[in-house]
């Protein structure tokens, strides 16, 4: 039974006991052990109900009251009937509770740790879910921007069979692109859901073009070779502050191009039109920008990109293996001694007196095919063009650096013209 009574002949009592289940009418009977008398007599018996702790009830706080005459039948047998109807058992009626559930509210505010939706992907409205006992209940709570994400549980009930219900709420799917929500609070307070977002931080990076030679590396700006910037998956990276696509022509200074995390590559389009003829596209520079806000190229955090050019003989070449010289005439020492790059790693030495020309020859193999061609830059001091040697079957290429290889020649043959004039 849920409920206890009391059976008392004064203040004292005689008896305890529990309602019976309810039957089909909701109504649980009290039943009362036998009372046994030994003499005659007049008793009076009060029945109440004992207080409960159970919560929302409140007992029936009436006290019903029965007197019962023992008498002697004249036989030296003893009987007892109650005093209001004669008989041997008596109706007290009913004792009626009342329940009043006991409810309570909880408060739910939603909050974004999402630098005011920087990123553009705060959904329009989320859903709490209410968990009583630490299982799911059904009912949920629409926390949207139009009610300042907040919302109340109500109608709740505080106790149940086992007692007081402790709640708690979760949220029902977390927001796509957000961290796992951290959830304060209490019942008695209200509870705050926040979901942490980790804004995507996007990076503004200067990109230098400066000239090298002969693997001395400047400071000096290209100016003219097109540049762009591709994404991992190949299309045109865009400038994520001013939206331009990241393609330009270089010039005198850095460019600045604010980029999102991701995987990209830099990408010489085409070098200088007027030097074309001696440089060759650079390699692609692959490069990252992470979440955290950081440059990484192979690996290595950096605060900027340096696509340097790539200056170069060009020579195409045959299957042949050949000899490559370069002499200079009419040079003096001070003027110039530098180092050219005539293809791949090859490398000769420039310089010579006014009067003694020097040589520097180097041995290369190809298998191209192609007619060989070699072109050299104008070099500085010499305000003559080299010109270009092309050889057909021959395996030694002379490149001339000023005319004075022909008059050298003339004067030679007038020499030995003369000395035979004499012996003759």
């Amino acid at each position: 039974g849920e409920f206890e009574f009391k059976l008392k002949e004064g203040e004292n009592l005689l008896q305890t006991k529990t309602n019976g289940a309810p039957g089909a009418d909701g109504k649980g009977a009290i039943t009362f052990d036998t009372i046994a008398y030994t003499t005659t007599g007049t008793h009076t018996y009060s029945i109440s109900e004992k207080a409960t702790t159970k919560h929302g009830v409140t007992i029936d706080s009436s006290v019903k009251t029965v007197t019962v005459n023992v008498i002697d039948d004249g036989s030296g047998q003893l009987k007892a009937k109650v005093s209001e109807n004669e008989t041997t058992s008596y109706d007290f009626g009913e004792f009626a509770n009342t329940y009043v559930p006991v409810k309570t509210s909880i408060d739910v505010e939603k909050r974004w740790d999402d630098e005011e939706n920087k990123d553009g992907i705060r959904p329009q409205s989320v859903t709490a879910v209410l968990l009583a006992n630490g299982v799911r209940t059904d009912k949920h709570l629409v926390l949207a921007a139009e009610s300042n994400w907040k919302g109340t549980f109500t109608d709740l009930d505080v106790y149940d069979d086992n007692g007081a219900i402790t709640y708690t709420v979760e949220e029902y799917v977390i927001p796509e692109g957000y961290d796992k929500p951290v959830i304060t609070g209490d019942m008695t307070h209200g509870f705050i859901i926040v979901n942490p977002h980790k804004v995507k931080k996007n990076v503004e990076v200067p990109i230098h073009k400066l000239r090298s030679m002969d693997g001395k590396k400047s400071n000096t700006h290209v100016i003219g070779a097109v540049l762009r910037v591709e994404t991992e998956d190949g299309k045109l990276a865009v400038d994520s502050q001013t939206g331009e696509e990241a393609r330009w022509v270089t010039h005198k200074a850095a460019k600045h191009i604010t980029l999102v995390p991701g995987k990209y590559r830099l990408i010489e389009e085409s070098v200088p039109e007027k030097l074309a003829e001696y440089w060759v596209k650079a390699a692609p520079i692959a490069f990252e920008i992470t979440e955290d806000g950081k440059l990484h190229v192979s690996d290595k955090t950096q605060t900027e990109l340096t696509m340097y050019d790539n200056f170069h003989f060009k020579v195409y070449e045959t299957s042949d293996e050949y000899q490559i010289y370069k002499t200079d005439i009419g040079m003096k020492d001070s003027e110039i001694d530098d180092k050219r790059v005539l293809s791949g790693n090859a490398t000769v030495t420039a310089g010579g007196k006014k009067t003694t020309p020097k040589s520097t020859a180097v041995n290369r193999t190809n298998t191209s095919g192609e007619p060989q061609i070699l072109q050299e830059p104008p070099v500085a001091g010499n305000t003559s063009r080299p010109t270009a040697v092309k050889t057909g079957d021959t395996n030694n290429w002379v490149l001339p650096i000023v005319g004075g290889v022909l008059a050298l020649a003339v004067i030679l043959f007038i020499l030995l013209g003369q000395k035979k004039r004499k012996k003759k």
